[in-house]
């Protein structure tokens, strides 16, 4: 009996934070142009019903925009004048916009281009002119910004790390899980690759929710391991980790390509990209098997009883991000 309220308050928590645990990487892009000596364009994008979110950007003081600001969402284009000097290198420009921050690239009037990542504080992002100015954009700072977007991805991808949680679930012994999360990883890489190359190709709302329905299906697997039963999944668990790892390397590959990748950079970027992620993954899998670890040793029993209820739980989170992502891609008339 004392089982059915932790269950049931279980499923109330699922229920209610289901929607906040949907990952978004949120992150959106901004792009500066010198046009001539005292004169500058911004770019960037509204997502559609949004327009009251995105206020316009806060220019330095004593410059002032030179157009109207648009009214609708799609792409923006403001022009502002510098009142006959060029943007100094002290010089900020503030987002206040909801998002985790913004991919900022600037070309200048020497046709010289540079790019960075900016975090957001609480309630704004802040554009330090000097982190884009000419030169600044290394091919050290290249990797330092995509290798941190990379880690930022897969940390805050609640959907990709479930999915390594329950590989973790599904086999036992160090080494089987290790070499199951290696064939994810293998096979997650190869599609990221091919994805941001352009060799492969497949719809990002399709693939957010076969995303989900792998995990629904991986826990299913989990149960029947549990209850004994000798399924493919359980006998060859990294044929399972690889094949749906192909489907999440396309998921990577979308929120990678939604930042913008310049010609020039695109296979630093990549890689960059892809060692974050591993670096998340590999942080996430170790603080899962010591803190499992830790549980035996300290040789709680109680627990055990919990056990069954990881991976109902795990199906029951991705059920209702399928039902979700489904019914987003596909309304009900």
């Amino acid at each position: 009996m004392k089982a059915r309220p932790t269950l049931f308050g279980l499923l109330l928590l699922l229920l209610t934070t289901t929607q906040a645990l949907s990952h978004q990487l949120a992150v959106a892009r901004f792009q500066i142009q010198e046009i001539g000596p005292s004169t500058y364009e911004i770019r960037y994008d509204v997502p559609s019903g949004e327009m009251d979110r995105y206020s316009i950007p806060i220019l330095p003081k004593g410059y002032s925009y030179v157009e109207t600001p648009l009214q609708h969402a799609g792409p923006q284009r403001l022009r502002f004048n510098t009142n006959g000097r060029a943007l100094a290198n002290n010089d900020t420009i503030v987002l206040p916009w909801p998002r985790n921050g913004v991919l900022a690239s600037a070309i200048w009037l020497n046709g010289t281009r540079s790019q960075k990542f900016f975090k957001a504080s609480e309630t704004e992002i802040i554009i330090e002119l000097s982190a884009l100015s000419a030169g600044s954009g290394s091919a050290l700072e290249t990797m330092h910004r995509y290798t941190e977007l990379g880690l930022e991805h897969i940390l805050e991808g609640y959907d990709h790390l479930l999915f390594v949680a329950g590989l973790a679930m599904l086999v036992r012994g160090w080494r089987r899980v290790l070499l199951t999360v290696s064939a994810f990883t293998l096979a997650h890489s190869l599609t990221l690759g091919l994805a941001v190359l352009g060799l492969i190709r497949m719809p990002p709302a399709l693939v957010e929710t076969l995303i989900a329905l792998s995990i629904v299906f991986l826990a299913k697997e989990i149960l029947l391991a549990h209850k004994g039963q000798i399924t493919w999944a359980s006998r060859w668990p990294w044929a399972i980790s690889f094949g749906f790892g192909l489907i999440h390397g396309l998921g990577f590959a979308s929120a990678l390509m939604e930042l913008g990748l310049e010609n020039d950079s695109i296979l630093l970027a990549l890689l960059s990209f892809n060692i974050g992620v591993e670096l998340g993954q590999i942080l996430f899998l170790l603080i899962w098997l010591l803190l499992a670890s830790a549980l035996v040793a300290l040789g709680l029993k109680r627990l055990r009883y919990l056990r069954p209820l990881l991976p109902y739980a795990l199906g029951i989170i991705a059920m209702l991000w399928f039902l979700e992502r489904l019914l987003g891609e596909y309304p009900m008339t």
